[in-house]
């Protein structure tokens, strides 16, 4: 794996639960301190939503499927492209934070507005730099592709779907998908925040050290 794939591998098992199995837990966010995550969800509530009414009308278009276990089958093959760029953005959200260093960050930091930061253009163009970053590493792209399923597959048992028989049930499938992405987002930000402050860390300390060896010298 690379260093980011570790790196990302790392954080998220932060929020893991502690059970033995590798999912991400949204009931453990909120520990990290990442600030303003009720913005920062309704934001990304939003680009959720858009991604799946996208894949809904290019992928299903309106065609039932005929039971759960064919529904989940079909759109863990096509869902991922829709939603993991949401996931990426929200990682890149909490990096920003915690690293503390762009010109956007510290534009609405000064004016106490960080809760408004997520919906502006400056601060998405910001995250948009990270995320293409985590999207040209495909050790780092397929390790969230891997907690987006897991997650996929424990909020469907958290919800009953996987147990559901009727057309309305399976048709629910949209549904788990949201809540999936809700849950991630959340543990995305969290964990980007940590690794961002983390970031933050070493370039502090890497200068400490630098000035202190230009002194010797």
């Amino acid at each position: 794996m690379s260093d980011l794939s570790d790196e990302i591998e790392s954080v998220f098992n932060t929020l893991a639960s502690k059970d033995g199995v590798e999912v991400v837990d949204a009931r453990n966010c909120g520990e990290l301190g990442a600030p303003h995550i009720d913005s920062m969800v309704e934001y990304h509530s939003k680009t959720a939503t858009r991604a799946i009414r996208k894949a809904y009308r290019k992928n299903a278009g309106g065609k039932p499927f005929e039971s759960t276990y064919t529904a989940a089958l079909a759109s863990l093959e096509m869902m991922p492209q829709y939603l993991l760029p949401v996931i990426i953005g929200a990682l890149a959200d909490g990096v920003q934070m915690g690293q503390q260093k762009t010109f956007a960050f510290r534009k609405f930091k000064l004016f106490n507005q960080l809760n408004k930061a997520f919906s502006s253009d400056a601060f998405r163009s910001e995250s948009d730099m990270i995320g293409l970053t985590v999207m040209a590493d495909q050790d780092a792209k397929d390790r969230l592709e891997m907690f987006l399923k897991i997650t996929f597959f424990n909020m469907g048992k958290l919800t009953g779907y996987a147990n559901g028989t009727s057309q309305e049930e399976i048709n629910k499938i949209w549904d788990v998908w949201f809540l999936t992405t809700k849950s991630l987002t959340v543990a995305a930000y969290e964990s980007g925040y940590k690794l961002g402050g983390q970031w933050r860390e070493k370039e502090i300390l890497e200068g400490i050290i630098s000035a202190s060896q230009g002194g010797q010298e």
